[in-house]
C-alpha cells in the first residue's frame, strides 16, 4: 500500500502525531482491535461475494476516532483558516465537529451528535459512464489517503484506508443523500453489494485524485522505481495474479486500455470528471480537498 499521494512512500495508516497520552492510546486501541479484525480484514478478502457486515458499539467510536484525528492534522496547518477553502461557516463547524466528538471518545457524550460517521468499502468500478481516470481501480482499493474536504455549506473529513473509507460529517445540509452508509451508536451492518448511495460529488472527487496518484507514480523516485520493479521480477507469476495491486491493475485496464499502463494518467485535455451531476447542499458547490 502506498501513500495516495506520495508514492515513494509505503504506509500502513494515516500521519502520526503525538496528540495521547499512553491511557488515551489504550482507550483508541481498544477499538482499533475489532476494527481490523472483524471489518478490515473482511473487506480485504472479499469482493463479488461480500456480505454485510455487523458491527457493535466499537465501530463509531473507531470512526469518530479518525475522524476526529483527521480534522486535527489539518486544524493544526498554518493555512488551515484560508478562506480560499474553508469559510467561517465551515471554520465554526469544525470546532463544534472537533468538541463533540472528543467528548464522545471520552464517553462525555452518547452519540456524535449531528457529526455523523459513514462508512462505505469500496472495490474495482464494475462499470461507468464518461470519461474516467486511468488509475481508478488502484486509488480505490490500494491507497492511503485522508483530507478535508469543503465548499460552502458542507464540510466533511475523509479517512480512506485501502477499500475502507470513512466520512465525518462536519457540516452536511444533505445528509439524506447518504444511503446505507450510516454508523449507528450500538449496532447494526454495513456494506453488501448494492446498498449504499452517495452524493456524485464523491464520484468526481475520487476521479480527481485516482489522476493525481497517477501524477505522483510519474514523480517517483528512479531508487524507488527500481525497487518496484525489483519486487515484480522476483514475485512468482502465479502470486503476481492473485495479488490485489494485479487485480486493481486488470480492471484499470479493462476500464481504460493503454491509458492504465501511462505513467502520467489521462492524456492533456482530457476531461477529469465522471459524467454524472454534481449533488451537494444548496448552491451545488463540488466540495474541495486539501490533500497533505
Amino acid at each position: 500500500m502506498r501513500d495516495g499521494m506520495n508514492a515513494d512512500r509505503r504506509v500502513q495508516d494515516g500521519p502520526k502525531r503525538p496528540w495521547l497520552c499512553d491511557e488515551c492510546e489504550q482507550r483508541l486501541s481498544q477499538w482499533e482491535k475489532p476494527f481490523a479484525e472483524q471489518l478490515f480484514a473482511y473487506v480485504h478478502r472479499t469482493s463479488e461475494d461480500q456480505k454485510a457486515v455487523s458491527y457493535g458499539a466499537w465501530a463509531i467510536k473507531f470512526a469518530v476516532s479518525v475522524s476526529w484525528r483527521t480534522l486535527l492534522y489539518y486544524q493544526e496547518q498554518s493555512d488551515y483558516r484560508a478562506p480560499t477553502h474553508m469559510n467561517a461557516e465551515n471554520l465554526a463547524a469544525a470546532e463544534r465537529a472537533e468538541s463533540r466528538w472528543r467528548r464522545f471518545l471520552l464517553d462525555e457524550e452518547e452519540h456524535p451528535g449531528p457529526f455523523e460517521q459513514h462508512v462505505l468499502f469500496v472495490d474495482t468500478p464494475a462499470e461507468v459512464r464518461g470519461s474516467v481516470s486511468p488509475f481508478i481501480s488502484r486509488y480505490l482499493t490500494r491507497s492511503v489517503h485522508i483530507d478535508l474536504l469543503a465548499a460552502s455549506s458542507t464540510c466533511v473529513t475523509y479517512t480512506k484506508l485501502c477499500r475502507v473509507v470513512v466520512f465525518g460529517f462536519v457540516q452536511m445540509p444533505s445528509p439524506g443523500k447518504w444511503k446505507g452508509t450510516k454508523l449507528h451508536v450500538k449496532k447494526g451492518s454495513i456494506g453488501g453489494r448494492g446498498r449504499a448511495e452517495i452524493p456524485e460529488w464523491v464520484l468526481n472527487y475520487w476521479n480527481e485524485k485516482a489522476d493525481a496518484m497517477g501524477t505522483a507514480f510519474a514523480g517517483m523516485s528512479p531508487k524507488q522505481k527500481q525497487r518496484v520493479s525489483d519486487m515484480f521480477r522476483s514475485t512468482p507469476l502465479d502470486a503476481l495474479g492473485a495479488s490485489e495491486a494485479f487485480r486493481a491493475m486488470r480492471a484499470d485496464v479493462a476500464l481504460s486500455g493503454k491509458r492504465a499502463f501511462s505513467a502520467t494518467g489521462r492524456p492533456v485535455g482530457m476531461s477529469g470528471a465522471v459524467d454524472l451531476a454534481i449533488q451537494d447542499g444548496e448552491d451545488g458547490a463540488e466540495p474541495e480537498g486539501r490533500t497533505p
